[in-house]
């Protein structure tokens, strides 16, 4: 099978243009490509870098420059679809610009569609370029799937424009509809657009839970000697970009609610990028009685981070909307307990009673009272890694397969 995989970008560390975006996503995608390259023959075209052609860990890369994009201008999709899609949404002006620049490399990327000879095209993203891949691939009768990481439109906390939340509703409407199919990551986000739409178990939705991936496991990073923690104090790793929607608040402002002899005994850890200035882990912890047992640690490498989860003893991830959360399965291929609401989008498939505590109420007390057992619970990490297993890379790329396969065999 030659599938070909489009995105807006890939986070690659070991490549200097591919770390701009450190996100989730970027890193994400990139897992998927590669772990289904080790079965099936991938190329992956992105339309937010230029570079030239390389291969890498199996993937090979599609050349991007705009020279390229020239010479294959002509076969651009009308401009007539791009000035009616923008008088349907009225977008703001930078989203206008940045459709234009889709449209502009959108012959190249029909060039792709008829000299690749591809089976299926997989999109990752609901953004307004992914309608102007849609219609490519139907305008070329390639079959193709889509890919949703993530509902931008179900949650005021996720900064995305009107505009692209009624793009993302429409879309989801056509969906239900049958006018062309979608993964989603979790059980939960099928069940959210089925209810919003109320569609029972709507075969145009499938779902392939995210994997855990990493290289090695290297103890490069004394955690407890960078951070001066004693060795008999316990860690609470929050991995995920500071920001409100991932509610880094919460845990420090449910800190203040623990016993005195575990907060006493406890620090937390926050690795991530801090997005605003008027939201930082610094702020936040402002006049807190255990202030100094809370530290922002910034963006890490994600090559690094196994030190952490390796030295930690405990996961927590409450996220405000949260369409899977990769660091509770990661936190627990180390054998790590967490500690999430259990409406989170992808509890259903996460939950473990041997590896997961589950918030039930969106309050300070209740997560206090999580997390309280999270710290006091006797674990058995044996039992954990074994939870783990459901998310392995190899498992991921053989759902992907299976769905790719299911929809050519229609």
């Amino acid at each position: 099978m030659k599938i070909l995989m489009l995105s807006s970008y890939v986070t690659i560390n070991s490549r200097q243009k591919y770390t701009r975006n450190r996100t989730g996503f970027g890193y994400m995608v990139y897992d998927i490509a590669r772990s289904v390259a080790e079965k099936e023959n991938v190329d992956v075209l992105l339309s937010d870098t230029r570079d030239e052609a390389f291969e890498q860990e199996g993937v090979r890369f599609l050349g991007r420059s705009y020279g390229l994009f020239l010479r294959y201008l002509w076969q651009c999709l009308s401009i007539g679809f791009v000035i009616g899609f923008w008088r349907k949404y009225r977008m703001s002006k930078g989203a206008m610009a940045r459709l234009l620049y889709y449209w502009f490399i959108s012959g190249y990327y029909r060039h792709v569609l008829r000299t690749g000879n591809y089976d299926i095209v997989h999109i990752h993203g609901c953004r307004f370029n992914t309608e102007l891949w849609i219609r490519l691939c139907q305008q070329e009768k390639q079959k193709f799937v889509v890919t949703l990481h993530g509902l931008n439109s179900f949650s005021d906390t996720i900064p995305i424009g009107p505009a692209g939340k009624r793009y993302e509703r429409d879309f989801l409407r056509r969906v239900v509809k049958g006018e062309f199919p979608i993964t989603v990551i979790s059980t939960g986000m099928k069940k959210t657009i089925e209810k919003e739409y109320k569609h029972e178990d709507c075969k145009y939705i499938m779902v392939v839970c995210n994997a855990f991936s990493f290289k090695a496991k290297y103890s490069t990073i004394d955690v407890r000697e960078k951070y001066g923690i004693p060795g008999n104090k316990k860690i609470v790793l929050y991995v995920g970009n500071v920001g409100s929607n991932k509610n880094q608040k919460q845990l420090i402002d449910a800190f203040r609610l623990l016993p005195q002899e575990i907060a006493e005994k406890t620090y937390a850890l926050f690795l991530g990028l801090q997005l605003s200035p008027s939201y930082t882990i610094e702020k936040l912890k402002e006049g807190h009685p255990y202030k100094n047992h809370l530290i922002a640690c910034g963006a890490i490498d994600k090559e690094l981070v196994p030190n952490y989860y390796e030295q930690g003893d405990a996961v927590a991830l409450l996220s405000i909307s949260e369409g899977f959360g990769l660091s509770l399965i990661e936190g627990m291929h180390f054998g790590l307990p967490c500690l999430c609401f259990d409406d989170i989008d992808a509890y259903e498939d996460i939950y473990a009673p041997e590896a997961v505590v589950g918030v039930k109420e969106h309050t300070d007390a209740c997560v206090a009272k999580g997390l309280e057992t999270l710290l006091t619970t006797k674990w058995d990490k044996e039992a954990i890694r074994k939870a783990s297993e459901r998310f392995e890379a190899a498992t991921m790329a053989d759902n992907y397969i299976r769905v790719f396969n299911n929809i050519l065999n229609v």
